[in-house]
């Protein structure tokens, strides 16, 4: 009873219709022909029964290329889906001969709990969404372990009869050690994403997702080039990758490529109609190029497909600001830290335009809640000082000043901005030490950023 009342519960939750999958999740699911589907599914119960018996090439992900389509009886792997069937049907009338007989019940248990637990990933019941899974393996290996156990129980019988057991035990103990050694390395290359995706990739270098996956740690560790060409290889493997070609397009955009960008973002749109991220990006794309309509247009399908969308707003405030339209993107920038208070860049934004507008009163006002959810920003904090500062507040000026100091003590905007602050107080001796810092160290990034030859 309760078993059915979770059921019931869990479908609820997908309003009681079956989960949407797209192709690249499960290809076969979404194969026409129902011979060939068969024959899918029986080849992939094949390398889920291999994974166990041969633990050794393993992958976190065997989507998208990684096990491709059996589309014609050319193909070798139609033979063994066929050996599989006749082996099942060979397999379960011998397990109904003798399913009564004592010696086999526990065999015949351990076969059972082995298929109802494989049962819910098997794609007989409910469609799911992988090809492959070791995770959904470590239910069945429990009965699969009891399964060769129960073999080699009635293989030794017979060796010790012959007197081979000890051939037998030292068979067993290196196969036992090679697998302990296996787990071990395995263990190693799951200690963090890169290793992990590298480790894929050498099972499965067709596997369009692993591309990805490395292209974003890449992107995420400013490695801009190598990110760039994994990208490529994901949409290379798999041409209609709209999420690849959203983050290389914005690596174009960020290296001012915005035509380049705007086709791969376009490409992603054509693919995924309401793919919210790359409506607003071809809109950032459009406002490279100064096409200020069509990215409004594009800024505002965006906010279609999804509102709220903060990151769009800011991006049409952008916009405005860039029309000269200032009133349109203050309003816009105001709303959304209104409904996203930690959003830093419309903040920070809001703050420069107000200083801008000579509205600091109105910056000033907003204090309370920039210094609540912002306090650990230096640029944020830093703008809300120059603008005490230019009303002549410069006791709390100074307070948030050198509390952006305290946080970025090397940036050079933040000790000129100290040094005005303390020029206008008449604190000239402050002012001069905070001057001849800035100039310190713009003298030592200057050095940096100045070419060596060898």
């Amino acid at each position: 009873m309760t078993c059915i009342v979770l059921l019931i519960v869990r479908f609820s939750i997908n309003g009681f219709q079956s989960p949407q999958f797209s192709p690249s999740d499960n290809l076969i699911a979404s194969c026409p022909s129902a011979f060939l589907r068969l024959i899918n599914y029986c080849y992939i119960y094949v390398l889920n029964i291999w994974l166990q018996l041969y633990p050794i090439h393993l992958c976190f992900d065997y989507s998208m290329g990684c096990v491709t389509l059996i589309e014609s009886i050319n193909d070798p792997r139609f033979l063994i889906s066929m050996i599989f069937i006749i082996g099942a049907i060979i397999f379960i009338i011998q397990l109904a001969r003798g399913c009564f007989e004592e010696q086999h019940r526990f065999r015949l248990f351990f076969i059972i709990f082995y298929i109802i637990t494989f049962l819910p990933a098997s794609n007989i019941f409910i469609t799911v969404g992988f090809v492959l899974a070791e995770r959904v393996l470590y239910l069945p290996s429990i009965a699969f372990c009891l399964i060769i156990i129960s073999i080699y129980e009635r293989i030794e019988e017979v060796m010790m009869k012959n007197k081979m057991g000890n051939i037998l035990k030292s068979a067993t103990t290196i196969i036992f050690i090679m697998l302990l050694a296996k787990s071990y390395k395995r263990s190693l290359e799951w200690r963090n994403e890169l290793d992990l995706y590298k480790s894929g990739l050498e099972v499965c270098p067709n596997n369009a997702k692993i591309h990805y996956n490395i292209g974003k740690i890449m992107a995420d560790n400013g490695d801009i080039n190598r990110a760039a060409v994994n990208y490529a290889n994901a949409i290379r493997l798999n041409p209609t990758y709209e999420n690849a070609m959203n983050n290389l397009a914005n690596i174009y955009l960020k290296y001012d490529r915005s035509v380049e960008a705007e086709q791969l973002f376009l490409k992603a749109i054509k693919i995924k109609p309401n793919f919210a991220a790359a409506w607003m990006n071809l809109g950032l794309a459009q406002l490279a190029q100064k096409r200020y309509k069509d990215a409004e247009n594009s800024f505002e399908q965006a906010l279609t497909l999804r509102f709220p969308y903060a990151d769009c707003l800011y991006n049409m405030g952008l916009l405005y600001l860039q029309q000269n339209q200032k009133i349109y993107a203050k309003t816009i920038w105001q709303n959304i830290t209104r409904a996203n208070p930690s959003h830093k860049q419309a903040w920070l934004n809001l703050l420069v335009l107000l200083d801008e507008t000579n509205n600091c009163a109105e910056a000033v006002s907003f204090t309370d809640t920039v210094t609540r959810y912002h306090s650990k920003d230096a640029s944020i904090l830093s703008q809300l000082g120059i603008c005490y500062g230019k009303l002549g507040e410069y006791s709390s000026a100074e307070k948030l000043l050198l509390s952006a100091l305290k946080l970025e003590p090397t940036t050079v905007m933040h000790w000129k901005n100290i040094g005005t602050l303390y020029h206008r107080w008449n604190k000239f001796e402050k002012a001069k030490f905070a001057y001849w810092k800035a100039f310190e160290f713009q003298q030592q990034f200057n050095n940096v950023q100045r070419p060596r030859s060898s």
